[in-house]
């Protein structure tokens, strides 16, 4: 059960960190390499993908039983993620028109999901968190430099917002592979200590007294 309740979590913030990573990097990408397309069309489709992952996240809470479950969000986040969507389906033209400042806001979320992957692997005892480290700080200053309208950068390079919003996206995949990979590592050792532990339990003294580890009868 307990179990059960991790892996439900744990596939909420998988959900939503690689939904909003992908879809960053579909749209920063189409934007760089595709100068004539709508910035609205790009928004509705954002949008449209947003009511998709609600509509999935709603149905998951009831199909895996997440209302008998006392920490489960599930549903909370899919009900918020309709909402932004259909609110940025009729508001498509105001969504584009502050395509710099919602990126920002974008990136910076990105950001801190990536914060949270690094603090596990430095509690996990990996080497990774020193990459994983490196690439949050470079999102968060991406994302810093947009919300904050630093000229110094923003006029030098006039696509910033959109090379940080893509940058964004593929350095958040990528710390959350080494996420993943260091966790199912660990897990897997847990499991083995756990096997090897039944397997082998703490022998009964002949004497009929209690082993040293063990509470005294």
């Amino acid at each position: 059960m307990a179990k059960e309740r991790k892996t439900g979590k744990r596939m909420s913030s998988l959900t939503v960190q690689i939904l909003l990573a992908v879809i960053s990097v579909v749209i920063a990408a189409a934007l760089l390499f595709v100068p004539q397309i709508d910035a609205q069309l790009l928004c509705r489709a954002f949008c449209i993908v947003l009511l998709a992952g609600g509509a999935a996240a709603v149905v998951y809470f009831f199909a895996t039983g997440g209302y008998r479950k006392l920490r489960e969000y599930n549903f909370a986040l899919g009900v918020l993620l309709l909402l932004l969507g259909i609110c940025g389906l009729i508001r498509a033209d105001a969504l584009a028109a502050s395509f710099v400042v919602a990126s920002g806001f974008v990136v910076l979320v990105l950001g801190i999901l990536m914060l949270q992957n690094t603090v596990q692997l430095t509690v996990l005892g990996s080497r990774l968190n020193i990459a994983s480290f490196i690439l949050t700080l470079l999102t968060l200053f991406g994302a810093m430099t947009v919300l904050a309208g630093w000229k110094a950068v923003l006029d030098t390079i006039a696509e910033f917002p959109q090379i940080s919003l893509l940058v964004a996206g593929v350095f958040s995949l990528a710390s959350l592979i080494m996420t993943a990979a260091v966790i199912r590592r660990s897990d897997k050792l847990d499991a083995m200590a756990a096997a090897a532990a039944n397997e082998f339990p703490h022998p009964e003294p002949e004497d009929g007294t209690n082993p040293p580890d063990s509470p005294a009868q």
